[in-house]
């Protein structure tokens, strides 16, 4: 099938100079004055549900409509309302690789959302950097980080947490992030700075002083997570470094957020 175009008339031109402002009323009100317009009516349908009032009978009347260059667009608005993540993502991934599909923060917004909740990291990753504002940029900057450290970008990561260092400063999910970063990077005292961030935190000499003084609890942990719901914060903390110390840097992670949530 062809390729479809949109913004060829005044009218299309008009509905979404006024989607990409976000005035999705102006925007619906278009689309019902003007049924015959196949990418309009679509248009004003994901309209709907960025309002908020979109609903699974839309499903029906879309796919009678017909093909237009906003219909996978609108079909991922809809499995994502009815919770149909996966597919809500398939649907996404589809318009994008439309080479006449239109961009704007309101369709990126909702695309980085998306792939961020079913962890699409790479996806999630590549469609943030289709951002051209910094401002717009800057909106992200938490998942950003994030897709940088579950994609193992470590150095990137530690790149944009030091640039936004004031947006993060307070966030302590992240310090422990950019901190097994930097482990994992081989900076074990720039790690030691930001995982005292956590409270609890010991000294962290050298990598082998660290390892032989968490040897012993090591060696325990299948043990002690039997009684993990039973741990005090200052234990917590040690099996999260006995976890870090022994490179399982998942556990380190979880167990580091368990601390961070009791001293809330």
């Amino acid at each position: 099938m062809a390729e479809q175009s949109f913004g060829i008339n005044n009218i299309e031109k008009e509905a979404w100079e006024l989607f990409e402002v976000g005035s999705y009323d102006e925007v619906i009100s278009l689309a019902s004055k003007n049924p015959g317009n196949l990418s309009l009516s679509h248009l004003g349908l994901v309209a709907r549900y960025e309002r908020g009032d979109g609903n699974s009978v839309d499903y029906v009347d879309a796919v009678k409509k017909g093909k237009s260059l906003f219909s996978s667009l609108v079909s991922s608005y809809i499995s994502n309302y009815l919770n149909n993540k996966n597919e809500a993502f398939t649907h996404l991934i589809d318009y994008y690789k439309q080479k006449n599909k239109l961009l704007c923060y309101t369709i990126i917004n909702y695309s980085v959302k998306l792939a961020y909740e079913i962890r699409a990291y790479k996806e999630c990753l590549a469609i943030m950097n289709l951002l051209k504002n910094k401002a717009d940029q800057a909106s992200f900057v938490l998942e950003r980080m994030d897709c940088y450290y579950y994609l193992k970008m470590y150095q990137e990561l530690i790149g944009t947490f030091r640039a936004n260092f004031k947006l993060v400063d307070t966030n302590y999910d992240m310090h422990v992030k950019a901190g097994l970063a930097l482990f994992e990077l081989g900076m074990y005292k720039e790690s030691e700075t930001l995982l005292k961030k956590v409270p609890g935190s010991r000294k962290m000499e050298t990598f082998e002083e660290k390892y032989e003084l968490y040897r012993n609890m090591i060696t325990k942990i299948p043990q002690i997570e039997k009684q993990k719901d039973q741990l005090s914060e200052k234990e917590l903390k040690e099996l999260g470094f006995a976890y870090l110390f022994n490179a399982d840097y998942q556990k380190a992670e979880e167990t580091f957020k368990k601390v961070i949530a009791l001293t809330k």
